[in-house]
């Protein structure tokens, strides 16, 4: 059996509160834990490494690791030597939660020009709503790739800073 990975009560709270906020999304809170503790992870986990540092089934981990990775946010990673599957946190998460959300509203604005055509025909309200909606989605695809655009700068610029730099790299905001 697995030893769980020694983690701080910061950290403890931080994979729970982890879990709690994706269980606002719908994902399962075990999930939700499971991205925590992989955030927090300074190398790849096991399912059996995940089981016991989170005190809950190896099948939960093994269920639910699968979701984390439809996410984008885990990854399986093979390791030299290792038979065994090993996860860790996704290298950049947060441009790759931008993309699924413009190729989720691109899908959805091909939905409605699909059918745009021969409802608005017949149904005036209905073709209206189509065709808003259908705005909607091209100003929100122009609005996320300005911001993944803006947010690969950050990224670059944040990343030359670190070099060299010790820990933080950057200064945390003041309430």
């Amino acid at each position: 059996m697995a030893e769980p990975q020694p983690l701080s009560d910061e950290a403890r709270r931080f994979i729970e509160s982890i879990g709690v906020y994706f269980e606002q999304y719908d994902l399962p809170r075990i999930c939700g834990r499971i991205l925590g503790l992989l955030i927090v992870a300074s190398r790849p986990l096991s399912l059996d490494d995940m089981a016991a540092t989170l005190r809950v089934s190896r099948a939960s981990v093994s269920t639910n690791v699968r979701l984390a990775v439809s996410t984008g946010l885990a990854e399986l990673v093979g390791l030299l030597g290792q038979r065994r599957d090993h996860y860790r946190f996704t290298e950049n998460p947060w441009e790759h939660a931008i993309l699924v959300n413009i190729e989720g509203t691109q899908a959805l604005k091909s939905i409605a020009a699909r059918a745009i055509d021969g409802i608005a025909v017949e149904h005036v309200v209905a073709g209206t709503r189509l065709a808003e909606l259908i705005e909607f989605c091209d100003f929100f695809i122009e609005e996320q790739h300005a911001t993944l655009e803006r947010w690969r700068q950050r990224h670059a610029a944040r990343e030359a800073a670190r070099e060299g730099a010790t820990w933080p790299p950057f200064s945390q905001p003041q309430n």
